[in-house]
């Protein structure tokens, strides 16, 4: 009978995982040079070693974050692009612009939610959710119903239809 070798799979992928290692001696210099402009999170996709050298240096604080916006008047980049969102929805929209405003001390230029049940939230009620429960303008308007809670005025509003 005649014998043939198999090569093992286990020498196979041995031989096949074995990587070059590449010297960097100096990994910030090797990052501005290959990577210049990469944030924090593309480097650690793109090059894995890498971002593991400079996090071992200590270095990684030189590596941005993410993609700064630099703004040299937040307000009027406001105007521009969202002009009528109140706070809320620009907080939703663009967290890093409100940020800004809020640092800038500014924030206050941006108008807060529009006053739409503040002067009769009750006579809001029978107007826009007529024959509706606790529970379902609770789900429904959230605001609304905090409002009337906040004031005492939950008992104009029925538990049950009927």
């Amino acid at each position: 009978m005649i014998e043939q070798k198999i090569a093992s799979p286990i020498q196979e992928t041995q031989t096949s995982e074995r990587k070059k290692k590449r010297k960097i001696a100096d990994p910030l210099a090797y990052y501005h040079e290959h990577y210049s402009g990469c944030t924090r999170g593309q480097l650690q996709r793109r090059d894995q070693s890498l971002y593991q050298k400079l996090r071992n240096c200590s270095l990684l604080k030189s590596v941005p974050c993410r993609a700064t916006r630099s703004l040299h008047d937040p307000l009027a980049y406001y105007h521009e692009h969202y002009s009528g969102c109140t706070r809320g929805q620009l907080q939703k929209k663009d967290q890093s612009l409100y940020q800004q405003l809020r640092r800038h001390n500014v924030l206050r230029e941006v108008p807060v939610q529009s006053d739409r049940m503040f002067a009769d939230p009750v006579a809001y009620y029978h107007e826009h959710y007529p024959k509706n429960t606790r529970g379902e303008l609770r789900r429904k308007d959230p605001a609304l119903y905090h409002k009337l809670w906040r004031k005492g005025l939950l008992d104009e509003i029925p538990l049950q239809n009927g």
